[in-house]
């Protein structure tokens, strides 16, 4: 299945209108009918399962495992600051509202999403409240303030209403 979405996936930027440089082969370029790399479409895909299908575009707030701790966090710690009832209804990016709001010297919220190594980065900006690990025992976990946390984290587990 991932294999398949990957490929659609493939299609759709391969008729982007602009070109963009393939990361993973210096020189190849994907966009304006050209395709990109299997490996760099199925990075995207890994990505997309941890950020959201609109990565890097955007981050999704409601399935993906770091938006959901992203929203627990504003929730807990913020009293929904970012996720008002009137942004999630006009189905606003308040990710990345957060993350212009952190780039621009905001208070961080207090939560730390772990990722395998090369994964913490949107383009080359460190994604907030990621940390980068090697430890497979933290990867895809959650840590809330030191007070908290998810381990094995499973979109299904943390569907926050």
């Amino acid at each position: 299945m991932m294999i398949a979405q990957s490929v659609a996936m493939a299609y759709r930027i391969s008729r982007a209108d602009e070109e963009s440089p393939d990361p993973l082969f210096p020189g190849r370029v994907w966009g304006k009918g050209k395709w990109p790399s299997l490996q760099f479409i199925m990075r995207q895909a890994q990505f997309g399962q941890v950020y959201g299908q609109m990565f890097p575009q955007r981050f999704d707030v409601m399935m993906a495992p770091y938006g959901q701790a992203f929203r627990y966090a504003d929730m807990k710690w913020n009293d929904s600051g970012y996720c008002t009832p009137q942004a999630m209804s006009r189905n606003e990016d308040v990710i990345g509202s957060y993350h212009a709001a952190v780039a621009g010297a905001a208070d961080p919220l207090p939560f730390n999403f772990y990722v395998p190594r090369g994964m913490g980065i949107n383009g080359s900006s460190p994604v907030p409240n990621v940390v980068e690990t090697d430890d497979p025992a933290l990867v895809f976990t959650a840590d809330f303030n030191g007070e908290e946390s998810w381990w094995e984290l499973h979109i299904s587990e943390y569907n926050l209403k």
